[in-house]
C-alpha cells in the first residue's frame, strides 16, 4: 500500500501522502504553525502587560488587598444581633430573656 492510497484520516502516512501530492502543503503547514506560535506569544505578552497595568492602577488608587483579621480580633455580636441570628436566620426561639 502506498502513502497516497492510505484513506485513514489522522494517520501520519496520510499527512506524508498529502505532502507528496502537494509539495507546498508542508511549507504552508510550517508557516501556519509559526504564525500560531507567534500569536500565542503575543497573547501571553499582552496578558502580562494588562496584569501589570491593573496592579499599578489599583495601587495608584490606594486600594490594597484587605488584611485578613484573626478570629480572636473579631467583635462579639451584640444582644440584638444574637437574637436576630437565633430567631430569623436559624429559625430558633430565644427561651431566656436574661441575656443582658
Amino acid at each position: 500500500m502506498s502513502h497516497a492510497d492510505d484513506r485513514r484520516p489522522g494517520e501520519a502516512s496520510t499527512l506524508h501522502g498529502l505532502y507528496e501530492l502537494v509539495p507546498d502543503a508542508y511549507e504552508l503547514d510550517l508557516l501556519e504553525e509559526a504564525r500560531h506560535q507567534r500569536h500565542e506569544d503575543q497573547v501571553v505578552a499582552l496578558m502580562t502587560e494588562l496584569s501589570a497595568a491593573w496592579d499599578a492602577a489599583v495601587a495608584g488608587l490606594g486600594y490594597d488587598e484587605p488584611e485578613p483579621q484573626p478570629l480572636a480580633e473579631a467583635a462579639a455580636p451584640s444582644v440584638t444581633q444574637a437574637r436576630f441570628l437565633v430567631e430569623r436566620l436559624l429559625g430558633g426561639v430565644v427561651v431566656d430573656d436574661d441575656l443582658r
